[in-house]
């Protein structure tokens, strides 16, 4: 997946924003204009739509048996999506900073929408993304079983039955 062309492209336009925001900021840093802040928002709110459109062609490669390597791939879109949060981040901190400065930015307040809906979103993805377990919890599944604390595949089915009745 992580060879995937939408995966690649969105890569590499983060990598590019990220760069040009810093460079900016550098170059900016006492007085950052107000149009380049609400060109920075428009890119922002571009960025949920890209992020769900890799998530859908993830998904529907998983669902079709077409991909491998989940746990690195999983990795590779954790590490882009936290990527594109703290660049909206970063760039809500410059609207709020222009606002306050009297500036009107267009776009923030739907930005701070977007990312109070979004962030819980990406946050649920990994926390139910299929990650292999670590040697710490495979060690403790190996205790837990060793001290008889498990089920067996019958008691979990019967249990199953029973949630189901």
């Amino acid at each position: 997946m992580t060879d995937s062309l939408l995966f690649r492209l969105q890569c590499g336009k983060s990598r590019a924003i990220e760069e040009v925001v810093e460079a900016w900021k550098a170059e900016h840093a006492g007085a950052m204009a107000a149009r380049d802040v609400e060109e920075l928002v428009r890119e922002c709110l571009r960025l949920p739509d890209e992020m769900r459109r890799i998530y859908r062609e993830i998904f529907d490669r998983f669902t079709s048996g077409n991909i491998e390597g989940y746990h690195d791939i999983g990795k590779a879109l954790q590490a882009q999506f936290e990527g594109n949060l703290r660049f909206m981040d970063s760039v809500r901190d410059m609207a709020r900073r222009q606002t306050a400065a009297g500036h009107t930015i267009e776009g923030a307040a739907e930005l701070e929408r977007v990312l109070e809906d979004i962030r819980p979103k990406v946050q649920e993805i990994f926390e139910r993304w299929p990650w292999m377990p670590t040697e710490e919890e495979v060690a403790e599944a190996k205790a837990e079983i060793a001290r008889g604390n498990y089920q067996t595949v019958d008691e979990i089915l019967d249990e199953l039955r029973r949630k189901n009745s």
